[in-house]
């Protein structure tokens, strides 16, 4: 085939019983020859697809669509479509998530009048007026006007060119609406009260942001500002007294009431040996993630430690926090340099905790109550764990990927029945072949919930022994 146009037939050809024009259903070869694409007044709607599979994967060349019936446009429907320039539909249409993400050189051509609209030389889609769906070809420095006062799901997504953004005016920000941005090194949001899950996500060359005061902890860790190797400097803005920076702007700290105390959440320059205030009541989400330099914490007040809050110190080989009652998922992962850990108040081990932690030894968690998922995955010199009388529930594959090895629980004198083992201590490994459940299998990797066993693969690499201590 040469580049071609394809117009569907005006009896409907190509399209589903919904009305919906789907390109994999009416088109199954030639899609890469495919430049022009004219859809009849039948065609209500453009099927979505899915993340890494749009609707429209392998149309490479094609530039133009134009439907005039089209009142939707699915999810991913023209994701990654990089050839595309033009798309017309009407102004009525509903446009779903990551509809037109990738499409690096799209204008927008509205036809009649609705809920949407179009600025910046037809490049960034808008509804009703204040909402900014949908802007693509993003790149270099942008900055929005004060009527944009919401910054849609995925408006940014992969814009790759986009180094800068200032939103004055956008109180709410939607799910992954940066994320994948690459190139984008700084952010001015200082009217942000409201932003979703992921919008900040793999924007590895992020260094500056101004954020509202007003702005929730719990919106600040979803946004995953943190859990990255980036070094920002933080500006605050508007009034309140939730947040405070130290350091000229590298230390950024929460103080609002979300938490009791003081939450470090962001100290992507820390380094050495470091000794927080007894001020620091937690250790927030990504607070300390790939401080590649950071070789030891104490932290005397912190009752919690969030998720991924060390994740990839990789020269990390202590962690005091004698208070700490939670450790968060991933707090530790692949903290290759880590030996030991103790936790005596820690009650909860939550999932992938010391993922990839290759030379941890001995962990000690006598108050646990709960122990996640993976907790121990790839700790290949792990070989021994304490715990304290009464045993813990526990998630599945929790000594996942270990080799093969023997891995000592040590119990307080007085608890064996509880752990179901009796006589002599250490006993003999448990049978790994055996159809009877038991807390050792679980540990090993089976899981239980404090009623009834899980379903997870036994890990019958390990030989597991009990030996008992005095508290």
């Amino acid at each position: 085939l040469a580049d071609c146009t394809k117009s569907t037939a005006s009896t409907g050809g190509g399209l589903r019983s919904t009305g919906d024009f789907d390109p994999v259903y009416s088109t199954s070869t030639g899609k890469s020859k495919i430049v022009n694409l004219t859809l009849p007044a039948l065609a209500t709607g453009i099927v979505g697809g899915a993340n890494y599979s749009p609707a429209f994967k392998n149309f490479t060349a094609l530039k133009t669509v134009s439907g005039t019936g089209v009142t939707g446009i699915g999810d991913y429907a023209f994701s990654d479509c990089r050839a595309l320039t033009s798309v017309s539909f009407p102004a009525t249409a509903s446009i779903g998530n990551n509809a037109f993400s990738g499409c690096a050189n799209l204008r927008f051509t509205l036809i009649g009048t609705g809920s949407l609209s179009t600025l910046e030389d037809n490049k960034m889609l808008i509804k009703n007026s204040n909402e900014l769906l949908a802007y693509p070809s993003a790149s270099d420095a942008v900055t929005l006007p004060n009527s944009i006062t919401t910054i849609g799901n995925y408006a940014f997504y992969g814009c790759r060119a986009l180094t800068s953004v200032s939103a004055p005016a956008a109180a709410t920000i939607g799910t992954e609406a940066f994320s994948n941005c690459s190139a984008l090194t700084s952010v001015n949001i200082p009217a942000a009260a409201a932003i979703g899950d992921y919008a900040f996500v793999y924007c590895p060359a992020l260094t500056s942001v101004t954020m509202s005061k007003s702005l929730t902890l719990t919106n600040f860790n979803n946004a995953y500002f943190a859990p990255s190797a980036n070094n920002i400097v933080w500006t605050l803005a508007g009034s309140g007294s939730d947040w405070t920076t130290e350091e000229d702007g590298k230390l950024l700290i929460y103080q609002g009431n979300e938490l009791p105390g003081n939450t470090l959440a962001y100290y992507h320059v820390a380094s050495g040996d470091l000794t927080l205030p007894g001020t620091i009541t937690s250790i927030g989400n990504g607070a300390f993630a790939y401080c590649a330099a950071l070789t030891s914490v104490s932290a005397p007040a912190a009752t919690a430690i969030g998720d991924s809050a060390f994740e990839g110190c990789t020269a990390l080989t202590s962690v005091s926090a004698q208070v700490a009652t939670a450790i968060g998922n991933n707090a530790f992962y692949n903290c290759a340099a880590l030996t030991s850990a103790s936790f005596p108040a820690a009650t909860a081990i939550s999932r992938a905790a010391f993922y990839g932690c290759t030379i941890l030894t001995s962990a000690s968690f006598p108050a646990a109550t709960t122990i996640g998922s993976f907790a121990f995955e790839i700790c290949t010199a792990l070989t021994s764990v304490t715990l304290g009388a009464t045993k813990p529930t526990l998630e599945t594959y929790i000594l996942y990927h270990i080799p093969a090895r023997t891995v000592t629980v040590r119990i307080p004198t007085g608890s064996e029945a509880n752990y179901g083992v009796s006589g002599l201590l250490p006993t003999p490994n448990f049978d790994n072949s055996s159809t009877t459940d038991s807390w050792g299998l679980a540990f090993m990797g089976k899981g239980w919930n404090g009623t009834s066993y899980h379903t997870g693969t036994v890990n019958d690499n390990i030989t597991l022994v009990f030996e008992t201590y005095t508290p």
